[in-house]
């Protein structure tokens, strides 16, 4: 027969050493609340670091293409304020000409991008050429696309015959009405008019190929399919002024 007296004395123990693991349990539970409110407080520490760091980040990235930005207008604004002849390659005046042009285009769903054969090396003038480039890309952002309309324009360039290049500005609008065609290059003539268009960009450009860079401009056009203007250039410019190529 079990004694009244062991029996206490045995739920007495049990109930004590329930009651130890309830106060060690309560224990780990307060010191893993502690530790978990601290990890979230590093993790709060941690992101705000990272947010900080990527903002400086991104803040430099834009310095530094604000940089090439600037640097690149600076190089297009001398070539293009001077009629100064000087060897260039193509490829490296169309990548100096890409981020103003790309500007010009900065609220339109239209893609600018650069074709160029590596190494073509002219003897010419290279401010006169980058005015032409950019009145044939500001006619197809005025012309060729509605506002909101998707879209791409290509400056392309290769060798050509008989040390010439052949360059062309093409896109994928809305093309040219063949009655059109042939009055392209009048002063004066605009599909779009009030759109901010003079109506002189290809009169221009037209007069400054055949004129100082000595070549010629053609244009292909598709009527919802796109245009084409291709210049014919001599890599070696004719002499201009008394001056002579060498």
């Amino acid at each position: 027969m079990v004694c009244p007296a062991a029996d206490e004395l045995r739920l007495i123990g049990v109930a004590t050493h329930l009651a130890a693991l309830a106060i060690e349990r309560t224990r780990r539970e307060a010191e893993l609340s502690r530790h978990r409110d601290h990890l979230q407080e590093l993790v709060v520490i941690r992101t705000a670091d990272l947010s900080r760091a990527q903002e400086e980040l991104v803040r430099r990235e834009k310095l530094a293409a604000l940089g090439a930005l600037v640097a690149s207008f600076r190089q297009v604004a001398v070539d293009r304020s001077s009629s100064e002849r000087r060897p260039f390659v193509l490829g490296a005046l169309v990548d100096e000409l890409l981020p103003p042009l790309r500007i010009l285009a900065r609220h339109r769903e239209v893609a600018i991008r650069a074709e160029v054969a590596p190494g073509l090396a002219m003897d010419s003038y290279p401010g006169p050429l980058a005015e032409v480039l950019t009145h044939l890309v500001d006619n197809c952002l005025v012309h060729a696309f509605a506002d909101d309309a998707r879209g791409a324009i290509v400056i392309g360039a290769s060798a050509g015959p008989q040390a010439s290049v052949v360059v062309s500005v093409a896109d994928n609008g809305a093309g040219i009405a063949p009655p059109l065609m042939p009055r392209v290059y009048d002063p004066f003539v605009t599909t779009r008019p009030g759109t901010g268009g003079s109506g002189l960009g290809l009169h221009v450009a037209h007069n400054i190929v055949s004129g100082v860079l000595g070549g010629t401009i053609e244009l292909d056009s598709e009527l919802g399919k796109g245009s084409t203007f291709r210049l014919r250039l001599p890599a070696i410019a004719p002499a201009m002024n008394g001056q002579d190529s060498g």
